[in-house]
């Protein structure tokens, strides 16, 4: 992850900005499980709930934590996929850190 400041000078105020760079490994079954959907009148490309806790695990601060967990409460996830995932992004164990099973 890096992370970057722009500074007062160009904005009102300093804004923070995360890039999380994805491991090939996701980012390609992550594009090909988005499903389009329609913002500001644009057709763009949505991660899966699925995709999203892994997105959340490679990061894995308190608001990821918190994130997942609502996630999790409000979505039927595709459980085999996520741990399958996890597993190969070598972040099994934060998963189950989160206690999903």
């Amino acid at each position: 992850m890096l992370r970057m400041s722009i500074p007062p000078t160009l904005t009102r105020e300093t804004i923070s900005v995360d890039f999380l760079f994805v491991p090939e490994t996701l980012e390609k079954d992550l594009l090909a499980r988005a499903q389009p959907r329609m913002l500001s009148g644009a057709k763009v490309p949505v991660a899966s709930a699925e995709d999203t806790v892994l997105l959340k695990l490679l990061r894995f601060d308190d608001q990821d934590r918190v994130d997942i967990r609502a996630i999790a409460s409000e979505q039927r996830l595709d459980r085999r996929y996520l741990f399958r995932m996890a597993k190969r992004l070598r972040v099994l164990t934060r998963l189950q850190a989160i206690g999903l099973r």
